[in-house]
């Protein structure tokens, strides 16, 4: 399948109609799913239309607020803020709000990293095939002295892809590594936090049916960070107790 972007042909990304719905569903609702491969979604590469203004309703959400789109609600009101605008109809939203319908209905996503690891290969070689053709046509330049330099970035994007990106002002350094050897070891099948670049330091997680000791002054945001994993954990589809004696119902 193929479809028309400005005067070339870009080749739709090769998934099924279940798998379509449960890649846009992980993208509009889970920030994990974003920061470790949705960003990196084409639009214009889905498969359907209502499947193309989901995604890019999530990124556009994701560029705006500097947090990637954490509910299919903001996604939907993104897309209704198109209708307002005349960019889009109330049909095109009811496709979009039937495709969220869809992978309801197929059960949702019980295992993200099941969907994870079915989209990054799909998405890895479209990258790779556009990278190859990007550095193909730079070196046949004649005054492109940056051309290695610039194909070398994009085939290294390529290999970073599938990894959580780091935020700025959130980077792991120092001491953390020492947290990363430690835990390299004896972490099976982790519980994640939802906080990518964590969770990437802790290879994957923190460590089931272990006793975790979180420690931070006053004010810090521990309670927060913990309501954060709770919510996370629900979302994943695990039964959770929060017990807190500082914040409210309504807080958390």
């Amino acid at each position: 399948m193929v479809a028309t972007g400005g005067s070339h042909l870009r080749p739709k990304y090769p998934m099924t109609r279940d798998t379509e719905a449960l890649v846009v569903l992980a993208e509009v609702t889970y920030p994990r799913f974003h920061d470790v491969v949705g960003h990196a979604l084409e639009p214009d590469r889905m498969p359907h239309d209502e499947a193309r203004l989901l995604v890019e309703a999530a990124q556009t959400v994701a560029r705006t607020s500097g947090s990637p789109c954490a509910s299919a609600v903001s996604a939907i009101q993104q897309l209704r803020y198109q209708v307002n605008q005349g960019k889009l109809t109330l049909e095109e939203v009811e496709q979009a709000a039937a495709l969220l319908d869809l992978a309801d209905d197929i059960g949702g996503i019980p295992d993200l990293d099941a969907v994870i690891n079915s989209i990054l290969p799909v998405i890895r070689d479209v990258l790779y095939q556009a990278s190859l053709e990007a550095s193909l046509k730079d070196m046949g330049k004649v005054a492109s002295g940056d051309a290695a330099e610039d194909a070398a970035e994009r085939f290294s994007q390529v290999v970073r892809l599938g990894t959580a990106r780091m935020s700025l002002g959130s980077a792991l350094t120092g001491d953390l590594a020492d947290i990363q050897r430690a835990c390299a070891s004896t972490i099976r099948d982790p519980l994640a936090t939802g906080v990518a670049e964590l969770d990437l330091a802790l290879n994957g997680g923190l460590e089931k049916g272990a006793l975790g000791l979180l420690l931070g002054g006053s004010g810090d945001g521990k309670s927060l960070f913990l309501a954060h994993v709770a919510a996370e954990s629900v979302f994943t589809g695990y039964n959770v107790a929060l017990v807190t004696l500082e914040l409210g119902e309504e807080m958390v």
